[in-house]
């Protein structure tokens, strides 16, 4: 009896929902200026370029590298193609697991460092597709301070209702010649929270039958 008592009060605990602390994706591991293509791994996360290709800019790699000390990822793509698309990304877990979006912060792009307020993004779309095939979404508009210096204009972009997702994109909007070019970095974000199983409520409440039960047969014996 004693050891079905302390197997029911390990599922009891089992069943109860556990979240994990944020993560923060920096991007650190880049420590110089990279190509890097279509696709790269960072920290559990894959990302994917679903059109143009990514670059890692790292703390004095170039003259106009955001945010000193900091790494970030850029988009870029061919704004004279034929028929030109603006820059997206896709970010998901590697292991399949769902997690919550926090934040990001994100810039105007750059090409070869250097800021082209033709090509580049003055806003960027975020959309989240959830493990229930929904989707969640949001426009972000960049307050068009951009410059060549060090200390390029990255915002925070917070969000809200970014929960239960397996990805992620970002894609880049405007600029007059199309949204080809923009940068990420501290990307935040955390495993999504557990919830109880269908029966769970029906074991939490027999256990605390259980322990009323329990009380009561001691009070009559006392």
């Amino acid at each position: 009896m004693r050891y079905f008592k302390s197997a029911f009060v390990a599922t009891a605990l089992c069943a109860l929902p556990g979240l994990a602390s944020a993560a923060t994706l920096d991007f650190e591991e880049f420590t110089s200026f990279q190509q890097l293509g279509t696709h790269f791994t960072t920290q559990g996360f894959s990302v994917t370029a679903t059109s143009g290709d990514m670059l890692a800019y790292s703390a004095g790699s170039v003259p106009t590298v955001p945010e000193s000390g900091s790494t970030s990822i850029g988009m870029s793509n061919n704004p004279n193609a034929p028929t030109p698309v603006n820059s997206s990304l896709t970010f998901a877990a590697e292991d399949g697991s769902t997690f919550d979006l926090l934040s990001f912060r994100a810039s105007e792009g750059r090409n070869q460092g250097r800021f082209f307020a033709d090509f580049a993004s003055t806003a960027i779309d975020i959309m989240g597709t959830r493990a229930d095939g929904s989707t969640v979404s949001l426009n972000f508009a960049f307050d068009g301070i951009a410059s060549d210096s060090p200390a390029t204009d990255f915002e925070t972009v917070l969000f809200s209702g970014f929960t239960n997702l397996t990805s992620f994109s970002v894609t880049g909007q405007g600029g007059t010649r199309g949204g080809y070019a923009f940068q990420l970095d501290d990307v935040q974000v955390q495993p999504s929270a557990i919830p109880l199983p269908a029966g769970a409520p029906l074991v939490l409440s027999s256990f605390a039958l259980l322990g009323a039960l329990r009380l009561r047969r001691r009070s009559r014996a006392a």
